[in-house]
């Protein structure tokens, strides 16, 4: 049974992950940690597995617990971050967190979307979003870094695919668990095919 760590922000939506890539695997077991469980995070800081960021009340700064662990384990395990987990992955790497243009809670919202195995089985991508603030999209795009694989239609950066790295690196800005992302069930399956390679 493959072992994935949800690295939690003591947010209302982190059951609801948890829920989400449970559902979508029997031959998983999932070990929610809280962000500032130092002896936690120092334990798989020496020994990474896949991870999922979650979602969270505050911005990256407030959480340099969890930007150091994605610092240690980045390119040793598989990450994904949501909403805010994908803030910290930006922020991690240089990028800067602004305020969304038009901020929505609980929103549904039509992505463009590049063709990623992440998105595969996708005809459309109507995603629903809770957030305020947003990762900044860079002036200059490196492409031997990272892919900014889907934006809103206000072309504000929605997900993110980092490169470079034997492990899969995501972040999605939306709630793939939410009820209304309507396929936000194939998105679990597709993440979790990338952990059996």
């Amino acid at each position: 049974m493959l072992k994935i760590a949800f690295i939690d922000h003591y947010d209302s939506f982190s059951f609801n992950l948890i829920e989400w890539l449970a559902e979508a695997s029997q031959s998983i077991s999932i070990e929610q940690v809280y962000y500032d469980d130092a002896d936690a995070l120092s334990k798989l800081k020496k020994f990474p597995i896949p991870s999922v960021i979650s979602p969270g009340p505050k911005s990256p700064e407030d959480i340099p617990e969890t930007i150091s662990f994605i610092q240690d384990v980045w390119g040793k395990a598989p990450l994904l971050g949501v909403c805010l987990g994908h803030q910290a992955l930006c922020y991690s790497r240089g990028f800067t967190i602004g305020h969304a243009l038009d901020p929505h809670h609980g929103a549904v919202r039509p992505l463009s979307y590049l063709q990623d195995p992440i998105f595969k089985g996708c005809d459309e991508l109507n995603v629903v979003t809770y957030n305020s603030l947003i990762v900044n999209t860079p002036e200059y795009c490196n492409d031997s870094e990272y892919k900014i694989i889907a934006t809103d239609q206000s072309g504000q950066l929605q997900a993110i695919k980092f490169l470079g790295s034997k492990f899969p690196i995501y972040g999605l800005q939306f709630h793939p668990e939410a009820h209304l992302t309507k396929l936000g069930p194939v998105l679990a399956r597709n993440w979790l095919k990338f952990l059996g390679q």
